[in-house]
């Protein structure tokens, strides 16, 4: 199953609502073999999905024996053995699947089972007796939940495009479009309607007649105690257990699963962990064919032979970007526009063929400090001479030509973003290495008139006086709130939903998270080193061409796509003079001064902005 949605009237049958909800649900439909299905009663209607081809192993809602609960779960409960202990019921032994225990957890305990629970979920769980509904995601934010509340109804959905179909107000958010033209992202816990917004993650939310509130069960907090951690041998010792634990527990539960295998450090300590569990893993991998700057299927390929898996290098040409780019945009259920999306979407149609559940490396970057900008960070916090000088020839960097397409022109990119940034102070220079466009571009570019008000509240919940202080633990933080949540966990669940396969990410095991965030921040990086502990804990299972090779983000070549292949979407109607003016959103000027910047001798970040306004153009043509 892959998608639900419900409905809660306070003063209507639910049946009203039943033919917006069938198709709400409907809406979720990515291949032939699903088919919606309903649960009415009284003033509550929950709607899933139903795989005609495997009917008999399904067990999408559950509903207790006097009838009086009722759970319908989109997701997994991890760590199930353990919880089954909690459980009074004599008759447990007999719940096998994770609905019907955790439909028996919440009877018996109430919400207050929640915040013990480590998975990938969402669920639904009504109380007939109290006419009480609990809508809750999961303690990471790996499924989306939005909702829609007003004076009759409360409306919940998995996707966006799902709460579309009822008959409400549909309202660009321009505070959440201004955001995004910044980010390439929607800021999380928004979305890109107004009066539409998503629950955050570690959130339940509580309805009845009576009122309507959000509980907070989980939350990240740095709990590092200088006077009390362990050394870095006892730490590195104890996260290659936890790490273990939590890939043992993933393959217990689907012992089919792959492998993504990239090449880099994170997706290649799960392949090297998962080897010990299962026999004959496989792994996948995605590389490119016309542009070897971007292809790293090299990388992945020593892994695979050093643990013997059955891998699976898929090069990609122009021609399959081309021929997948419609279907990517039908998988975008808000406006995204991080790129490296593309090549996930390939990537995940391909290994839906052989699989249904893929392991992969993701969280682990923005736990460890893994990024290019973390080291950014540690430099301008604790500046030497080479710091200084970079920051000094800003003007150079200014005017030397800068992209993403060569190896040259991405350092000298680099460096002026670090030089720019290094003169802000430290709340701002965070959010100019997060941005892909400044505040002033975005108010340049739009039409629409924008509150301002609301962009800064929630601009200021992830960007506070924290990260003035040194301990890069506070920018790890930052990331995980809002670079995780809008953009990284978005793309993955987005993409392979849309190609049914399910993706688990070892790293965002909530006992690490937890116990990543009790270490000090030099255990992870120093001015030589970014992950630290992982490199340490795990030093003996890779090649050290792993561990020594830069770092190379998952990108696509958008520039000479633009240039060739994908040029008919520069010239495409949605950015024509024309549309622009009549859509009333953008600034045409400003989309023709990008336009004349992608095709000079210094295109910068241009490429990456223009994509952010195809992407939200095709959305609103498909949903507004």
């Amino acid at each position: 199953m892959c998608g639900i949605a419900g409905i809660f009237s306070f003063d209507k049958a639910s049946t009203e609502y039943s033919k917006y909800l069938e198709k709400s649900i409907s809406a979720l439909i990515k291949n032939k073999n699903e088919k919606p299905d309903l649960f009415i009663e009284d003033n509550i209607a929950f709607a899933y999905l139903k795989n005609t081809q495997h009917a008999e192993n399904q067990n999408n809602i559950v509903i207790s024996d006097d009838k009086n609960y009722l759970l319908l779960l989109e997701g997994d409960i991890f760590y199930t053995e353990n919880l089954k202990n909690l459980i009074n019921n004599t008759d447990k032994i007999k719940l096998k699947t994770d609905s019907e225990i955790l439909l028996f957890l919440l009877i018996e305990h109430g919400e207050s089972i929640i915040e013990k629970l480590n998975g990938n979920f969402v669920f639904a769980f009504f109380n007939k007796i109290t006419n009480t509904l609990i809508v809750s995601r999961d303690y990471i934010g790996f499924k989306n939940l939005f909702f829609y509340k007003d004076d009759e109804k409360f409306i919940f959905s998995t996707e966006l495009k799902s709460i579309l179909q009822f008959d409400i107000t549909k309202e660009i958010n321009s505070a959440a479009l201004f955001s995004y033209l910044q980010l390439n992202y929607i800021l999380p816990n928004v979305s890109i309607i107004k009066n539409i917004n998503k629950l955050g993650y570690g959130s339940f939310l509580k309805i009845n007649k009576q009122g309507f509130e959000i509980k907070n069960y989980y939350k990240i907090i740095p709990s590092f105690n200088p006077e009390n951690y362990d050394n870095f041998e006892i730490a590195s010792s104890k996260l290659r257990q936890l790490l273990s634990d939590a890939i043992e527990d993933n393959l217990a539960k689907h012992p089919d699963a792959s492998c993504f295998l990239s090449g880099g450090i994170d997706s290649s300590l799960i392949t090297a962990l998962a080897s010990k569990f299962k026999k004959n893993l496989n792994t996948f991998s995605i590389g490119y064919k016309d542009v070897d700057f971007f292809d790293e299927t090299q990388f992945a390929e020593l892994v695979a032979q050093k643990y013997n898996t059955n891998h699976t290098s898929f090069k990609i040409t122009n021609q399959e970007l081309l021929d997948n780019i419609d279907s990517a945009f039908d998988n975008f259920d808000e406006p995204f526009a991080d790129s490296s999306a593309l090549a996930l979407n390939i990537l995940s149609k391909h290994v839906s063929q052989h699989s249904s559940v893929v392991l992969s490396g993701d969280g682990a970057d923005e736990m460890f400090a893994g990024y290019n900008k973390h080291s950014a960070h540690f430099q301008a916090s604790y500046p030497g001479t080479k710091e200084k000088i970079a920051s000094g020839l800003n003007p150079i960097w200014k005017i030397v030509p800068k992209s993403r397409s060569s190896k040259m022109s991405n350092l000298a990119r680099q460096l002026d973003r670090f030089a720019t940034g290094y003169g802000l102070n430290p709340n701002d220079r965070y959010w100019f290495w997060a941005t892909i466009g400044t505040e002033e571009y975005a108010k340049n570019i739009l039409k629409l008139p924008i509150d301002y008000s609301q962009f800064s509240a929630k601009k200021h919940k992830y960007i506070n006086q924290d990260i003035c202080l040194k301990d890069i633990n506070n920018v790890l933080l930052t990331d995980m709130n809002l670079v995780l949540q809008g953009d990284m966990l978005i793309k993955v669940s987005t993409m392979s939903a849309g190609n049914r396969l399910k993706i688990f990410a070892p790293f965002l095991d909530k006992n690490i998270i937890d116990y990543s965030f009790s270490l000090p921040s030099h255990f992870k990086i120093n001015s030589t080193s970014r992950k630290r502990i992982l490199k340490n804990a795990f030093n003996d299972l890779l090649p050290d061409e792993i561990f020594s090779r830069p770092k190379h983000g998952f990108e696509v070549p958008l520039l000479m796509w633009f240039k060739k292949d994908l040029k008919h979407l520069i010239e495409d109607k949605i950015l024509s003079e024309d549309f622009i003016k009549e859509q009333g959103i953008f600034n045409y000027k400003e989309i023709s001064s990008l336009k004349q910047k992608l095709n000079s001798p210094n295109p910068h970040d241009s490429p990456a902005k223009i994509w952010a306004i195809i992407v939200f153009q095709k959305w609103w043509t498909k949903h507004m």
